[in-house]
């Protein structure tokens, strides 16, 4: 053993002995003579012309081959390009075979380029300048038979018109082995451009390729290739181009899923633009394309992600552990508008939330949706999507089943195509609390069950509060959608309201239109309702009520209210009123009120006395009936204009009282003061009207325990008050009233039953605080006259009978002549 391994070692020195003396001999006698018969046998070879600095041979620099050295050569292009540069390059090497070179067979089987520079080009008339070998080849010794190519930091250029095609990269290493039909090639490198169609797949990125071609007659093979693109890995197999189709399958497993979108054409990735997306995908694609067509090829695609996630740029928008599969179709052009994405089975999570369902997205220039889907929302987070929203501080659920088909995109364009869509949703609203705009008042939605149809939700099943207050809604709700995005003036609603209690001025407190940017008026602009209310119990203030029904109209700033009916002040009130604004912050409201069988004094506790202290709640008492006409005016900040305030009122009041009721106990000087501090009287009816801040109560009877008493005159807003006041005086003359009111006789003198004058006139002047009485004189003139007048036309009757039974005799007589002394107040003693 050791003998043949001995034997074996000297074998191995001799060969490499012999080896080196032969390249040592081929160095130093042969080496002019073969870099001549080298650089012939490639000239031979080719129709075009070569320029070259210098050529050296070289055993020793890729041994085991022997090689010759170009430096600085140039290749020009074939027929039509003589003048282009089709090869350049600072240092090539052509690698021969030491026994070739030994036995003068200059084979060229290696070529190794470096610093180089190589043109491949078309002309208009689709003929390319790298057809530059002989057809035949007169030398069967030495001719051309590359196996392997190797490139070291050499820029590549293809460009070719008719096919909008243009490459542009620098390779920074690669090898290209040949054998017979396959080529192999291991490369690496920097792409400024590959654009095709004008659309370039290769911007700017660095790239890897390890791949085997087979080339087969007029059939060119990819197999088993693997690509990478800066950090995307992809697959080719079975890419086939024969009889002028070509057909590629691409595959990508586990990749990311931005890494992709980043590598995208630029065209492709813009539309990506509006949203960041990550996670893997798992896609397999197939390209198919006819040469001799002008279109772009056919794309099919599967995919398949996991783990994603999608966050829009615009608004806070975020999905998170998204899982889908689907297919990418370029449809049937073969671009951009008649691509389409289906995604299957898709499933994501909001910040407190889901989206399941399945999308299809056609038309990649302008998106068009397709969706079915499921989701459940936080809607803090959904309220953070649409911050043009009066509706604030929102929190609660919501869980909806939705249709929609319409354009699609990611930025404020969705507005409007959400508007224009065409939409369905069955939602369900749970535990909802809101705010509108910076109303301190807050609602909450214990449910409600939507039925939404594109711009119409249709409320039902609802239930709300706020505060003291709840309310039932079912009915309709027009373009809310378009009222919060700003692409609609008003919302419409339309419907019925129940509530078991409505307390109305917290109600009004939610809603302060100073805050609504929207509005420079008192009532909304945006606004239209018609709304059957059916109330249990209905607060305002002190006033409160039950069985408030009818309808209220609101439009173009008018609220109306027709057939109101209610019970309240223990009797009952119906009515019809209009509040509108003319003008802004300006209000007037007309009102149509029959009031039947009322508490009066519970109507003057519910509303404050009516803002008057002429006569208050404790000095009055009663059942009204009365039925009002009123026209009030209402200035900014809700400021009456009592200047053109008009009530036209006829009130009965039955079993009424007077209880320490002060100007009426300024009549004790006729009256006992114990007999007016409650004074009853069965009924009183009259016509008051109100106008130019003047009360005007027409004459009046009032029949009471104590005495009756005529009555009629003036109270203004000022409280100054001139009323006149007539007395009976067959009352004030009875024996109870003598007793108890010496001064009358004091200041009458003793006056008998008999007198004619029956009655008593006085005036209470001044204010409501200081009223003043005094006797009327005016008055007592006036119905003396009358009770002259009429004594004189009896008088005159009998005369005249007289006469005439008599001779016509005229006798002179005197003329009655009345003298009054001046009015004169009576103070009371």
């Amino acid at each position: 053993m050791r003998a043949l391994f001995k034997i074996l070692s000297y074998f191995l020195l001799l060969v490499i002995s012999a080896v080196i003396s032969l390249g040592i001999i081929l160095n130093t006698f042969y080496s002019d003579k073969i870099e001549k018969s080298v650089l012939k046998n490639i000239k031979s070879q080719l129709i075009t012309k070569i320029d070259l600095a210098d050529v050296t041979f070289s055993l020793w620099e890729h041994f085991p081959f022997a090689s010759v050295k170009f430096n600085d050569i140039v290749a020009y292009g074939g027929i039509g390009f003589s003048e282009d540069t089709l090869l350049f390059s600072k240092e090539a090497h052509v690698n021969l075979s030491l026994f070739d070179v030994a036995l003068k067979n200059y084979n060229i089987k290696k070529i190794h380029i470096k610093e180089g520079l190589i043109n491949l080009q078309y002309n208009k008339a689709d003929s390319a300048n790298f057809i530059i070998s002989k057809i035949e080849n007169d030398s069967s010794k030495n001719n051309i038979s590359i196996e392997e190519i190797i490139l070291i930091n050499t820029k590549i250029n293809y460009y070719r018109p008719k096919a909008k095609t243009y490459i542009n990269c620098n390779v920074e290493q690669g090898i290209f082995e040949i054998r017979n039909n396959i080529i192999d090639f291991n490369t690496a490198g920097f792409s400024k451009n590959l654009a095709i169609n004008r659309m370039d797949f290769l911007n700017n990125k660095k790239f890897s390729i390890k791949s085997s071609i087979e080339i087969i007659d007029d059939t060119l093979n990819i197999n088993k290739s693997n690509v990478l693109i800066d950090d995307v890995l992809l697959k080719l197999d079975g890419m086939n181009v024969s009889n002028k189709i070509l057909t590629l399958n691409v595959e990508a497993k586990d990749q990311q899923l931005n890494s992709i979108i980043e590598n995208l054409p630029d065209k492709i990735k813009k539309t990506t633009s509006p949203f960041i997306t990550n996670g893997l995908i798992s896609a397999n694609a197939t390209i198919s394309k006819k040469l001799t067509e002008k279109t772009n090829p056919d794309f099919n695609m599967t995919f398949k992600i996991n783990n994603g996630g999608f966050k829009l740029k615009s608004i806070p928008f975020i999905l998170k552990n998204i899982t889908t599969s689907g297919n990418v179709d370029n449809g049937q052009n073969n671009c951009f508008e008649t691509s389409i994405i289906k995604f299957k089975g898709f499933y994501a999570n909001t910040n407190n939330g889901s989206i399941k369902g399945d999308f299809i997205v056609k038309n990649f220039n302008n998106y068009f949706l397709y969706a079915d889907f499921n989701s459940s929302w936080d809607l803090a987070e959904l309220n953070r999507y649409f911050q043009d929203s009066p509706f604030i501080n929102l929190q609660g659920r919501l869980n909806a089943n939705t249709s929609y088909k319409g354009n699609l995109s990611f930025n404020k364009k969705f507005q409007d195509y959400f508007i224009n869509s065409k939409h369905q949703s069955e939602a369900v609203f749970d535990n909802v609390k809101l705010t509108y705009l910076n109303s301190n008042r807050d609602f909450e939605i214990s449910t409600a069950n939507c039925n939404i149809e594109n711009n119409i939700i249709t409320l039902s099943k609802s239930n709300i509060f706020t505060s003291n207050s709840n309310l039932q809604f079912d009915g309709d709700i027009k373009n809310l959608f378009k009222f919060i995005l700003k692409k609609h003036d008003k919302i419409e609603i339309d419907g019925n309201l129940n509530s078991t209690k409505l307390f109305l001025k917290e109600l009004m407190s939610a809603n302060d239109s100073s805050k609504d940017e929207r509005s420079t008026t008192i009532l909304p602009e945006w606004l239209y309702v018609k709304i059957n209310a059916n109330i249990n119990n209905f607060n305002y203030n002190k006033f409160n009520a039950s069985t408030l029904k009818g309808v209220l109209e609101y439009d173009k700033q008018k609220l109306k209210g027709s057939n109101l009916q209610l019970k309240s002040l223990d009797g009952e009130i119906l009515g019809d009123f209009i509040l509108r604004e003319p003008t802004n912050k300006y209000l007037i409201l007309n009102t149509n009120i029959d009031l039947k069988k009322i508490n009066i004094r519970k109507s003057f506790e519910s509303f404050n006395n009516f803002n008057q202290n002429f006569i208050k709640q404790n000095e009055l008492n009663g059942i009204g009936t009365i039925e009002l006409d009123i026209e009030s005016h209402w200035k900014p900040s809700f400021i009456l204009n009592k200047d053109k305030l008009n009530i036209k009122s006829h009130l009965i009041i039955e079993e009424g009282e007077l209880i320490d009721f002060k100007p009426l106990e300024n009549l004790s000087t006729f009256v006992s003061l114990d007999d007016l501090k409650h004074v009853q009287f069965s009924t009183l009816e009259n016509t008051i009207e109100v106008a130019d801040q003047i009360i005007t109560i027409p004459a009046m009877e009032i029949k009471s325990t104590a005495l009756s008493v005529f009555l009629s005159g003036t109270h203004t807003f000022k409280q100054e008050i001139n009323y006149s006041i007539k007395l009976l005086l067959s009352e004030l003359l009875s024996n109870r009233f003598r007793k108890a009111n010496t001064s009358i006789k004091n200041e009458f003198g003793e006056i008998k039953e008999e007198q004619n004058f029956s009655t008593v006139y006085l005036k209470m002047t001044g204010t409501a605080d200081n009223p003043k009485i005094s006797f009327d004189g005016i008055k007592i003139q006036e119905d003396i006259k009358q009770n002259i007048n009429e004594e004189i036309e009896i008088i005159s009757d009998i005369i005249k009978e007289d006469i005439t039974k008599v001779k016509e005799k005229k006798e002179k007589g005197d003329d009655v002549l009345i003298e009054w002394e001046e009015e004169r107040k009576y103070v009371p003693k």
